[in-house]
């Protein structure tokens, strides 16, 4: 005489039943409910899905339950909930059943409120398999009112919410409303859709039937894909594989939407999505052929009708994500158009720039790399020369700090190996002796210290004199005891720096 509580839960998860209405037709029978039962089960589901579908709705007493079981009580919704149907078109006609509103019911909305709309009937795409929800509006006639839809969800099975914010006029429960689905968007979001499901098959094509869809996103500006495979996918690959499916666009294929039972569909050799739960009965998406399908899977998802709709297919990244696990982005129709457009614009711009015929731009930049590397090995050897010659020209400047010779100069390098190189000289060229180099590079001051073994020997420490003067010039740095290098921000205090040398080589001395 006791329903069991894992029973009444899967009423409640698969049909959209609510524990108290489940409570009410078996008590007119006589029996009853393990109620503990039902919560067991429920946390399970929910610890198995990590709170999935279920995540912040995962009580029977939860507020969107609630909404769902006052809809069924009061008749105005049958027992699957409300009538969905984002495939019959983008308008619908329905009743406004109830709004939300900072996680209560209320009877009307003003301009401004955000707001969470059920309706009776619905042609609003609910996020699943990848795909994301549909945007639109929401029209009022008496009173008049426009509710902009930002996002639709099913918080409880059966149950459509519309998430959105009232633009004009006063929103009333029971009223009359248009539901008008954004096409432009969805039509974008249809391309991408099945041209993922092309994607898929030539990814197997190419690569392996070992490939399998490990997840997905399907929005309107892009497609995500992430599928099965232990190493990258070459650009030849990928462009062999792009070229196929631009084929399969312009072949014109007709795209077929059906139903049949899951038994039926996956020994036909529909191909089931990732993670995915099936029904009974389960809707099939055949690309080409019916009998004979180019492509044939399990999808509950929008499509174009023809694949010549999808206008053009274009890969933006390839990735890995995981072991095993590859993930590839893409863009068709307006998104492909555009970014190819942009890019042809600038190829255009370059052209004029460059003087140069468009099929002749990759030559023209070849040589221009070229002429640039032999100019910049050129300058090179000329930058060489002038701190060579800078070099000799400061060995006649040698001072000497209580019988120690110190070479401190202010030179003009174009980096950091420009000093190193210096310091190897003096080192070449003074058989004992402290070097201290800097340079002014991007704003910034650079120095080196040189200090000759002999003298390290003795106790000069080349980290420790270079840490002191960048001091001078707010930095620091360090490094051997014969040659360290340093930074500095203060770029006009390194005259002053380099003054102080022979000051804090002298202190060195006496410690």
């Amino acid at each position: 005489q006791i329903l069991p509580g894992e029973m009444a839960f899967d009423l409640y998860a698969t049909h959209g039943l609510p524990l108290e209405i489940t409570k009410d037709v078996v008590n007119e029978r006589g029996f009853d409910v393990d109620e503990v039962g039902f919560k067991l089960a429920q946390k399970a589901h929910a610890e198995a899905s990590g709170a999935g579908a279920f995540g912040q709705y995962n009580t029977q007493d939860s507020f969107y339950a609630n909404v769902m079981a006052k809809l069924l009580e009061e008749g105005h919704i049958a027992r699957q909930g409300v009538d969905y149907d984002p495939y019959a078109g983008s308008r619908i006609e329905s009743e406004l059943l109830a709004i939300i509103k900072d996680g209560k019911l209320v009877d009307a909305a003003k301009v401004g409120e955000n707001v969470e709309l059920v309706s009776a009937a619905t042609s609003f795409y609910v996020e699943a398999g990848g795909e994301v929800s549909d945007m639109g509006i929401i029209v009022s006639e008496d009173p008049e009112a426009i509710v902009q839809v930002e996002d639709v969800k099913q918080p409880v099975p059966g149950l459509i919410v519309h998430i959105g914010r009232v633009k004009s006029g006063e929103l009333v429960t029971g009223q009359r409303v248009m539901l008008q689905v954004d096409e432009y968007r969805r039509w974008d979001i249809r391309r991408n859709h099945t041209a993922t499901h092309i994607l898929h098959r030539e990814l197997r094509h190419h690569l392996g039937n070992h490939v399998t869809q490990q997840g997905s996103l399907v929005a309107p500006d892009r497609l995500r894909f992430d599928f099965s495979h232990d190493r990258a996918v070459d650009p030849e690959s990928l462009s062999l594989i792009e070229e196929a499916i631009n084929q399969e666009i312009l072949n014109n294929q007709p795209v077929h939407a059906g139903f049949m039972s899951h038994r039926e569909a996956v020994s036909a050799g529909a191909m089931a999505l990732f993670g995915e739960k099936y029904g009974e009965i389960v809707r099939t998406i055949k690309i080409g052929d019916v009998d004979d399908p180019y492509s044939f899977e399990l999808c509950g998802g929008l499509h174009v009708g023809l694949t010549g709709d999808i206008g053009l297919f274009k890969f933006t990244s390839e990735e890995a994500v995981g072991a095993g696990l590859r993930r590839v982005e893409a863009i068709t129709g307006r998104e492909a158009r555009s970014m190819i457009q942009q890019r042809l614009t600038t190829l255009e711009n370059i052209s004029e720039k460059l003087n140069t015929p468009v099929v002749n731009i990759e030559q023209r930049l070849d040589a221009i790399i070229e002429d640039n590397r032999s100019m910049n090995r050129e300058l090179a050897r000329l930058r060489s020369q002038q701190a060579r010659a800078e070099f000799e020209h400061q060995l006649d400047k040698i001072q000497s700090v209580d019988g120690i010779p110190l070479m401190v100069s202010q030179v003009h390098v174009a980096d950091m190996e420009g000093l190193r190189e210096m310091a190897d000289w003096f080192r070449d060229r003074v058989d004992s002796g402290v070097g201290v180099f800097a340079a002014v590079i991007d704003a910034r001051v650079l120095l080196i210290v040189a200090v000759t073994e002999d003298l390290v020997d003795k106790g000069v420490r080349a980290g420790d004199l270079v840490g002191e003067i960048a001091k001078l010039v707010d930095g620091g740095g360090g490094g051997r005891s014969s040659l360290a290098q340093a930074g500095g921000k203060s770029v006009a205090k390194l005259p002053n720096a380099l003054a102080s040398v022979p000051e804090i080589l002298s202190n060195h001395l006496t410690r």
